[in-house]
C-alpha cells in the first residue's frame, strides 16, 4: 500500500474529509479528517479515503464518477 499521513483539522460541517496527493517522483497521500465530526463519522471517512488510495482512484480523471461508484457499495 502507498504511504500516507493522516491529519485532523476543524473543517466546515459539510466536509467530512478529503485526500491530497503529492507526487514528487513518489506518490504520497495526506488524508485530512474533520475534527468536528463524531468518532464514528471520522472512522467512516477514514476508511472511505483509504479505499480511494487502495483502489488507485487518484490515477483516474473524473472524481465525481469515482465518488458515485464508491457510494454505491
Amino acid at each position: 500500500m502507498n504511504d500516507f499521513n493522516v491529519i485532523m483539522l476543524p473543517l466546515p460541517a459539510s466536509v467530512s474529509g478529503f485526500t491530497k496527493l503529492t507526487d514528487d517522483g513518489f506518490p504520497f497521500y495526506t488524508i485530512v479528517l474533520n475534527s468536528n465530526k463524531s468518532y464514528t463519522d471520522i472512522a467512516r471517512t477514514y476508511m472511505h479515503e483509504v479505499e480511494h488510495i487502495r483502489n488507485g482512484d487518484y490515477d483516474r480523471l473524473d472524481v465525481d464518477d469515482i465518488e458515485n461508484i464508491r457510494h454505491i457499495f
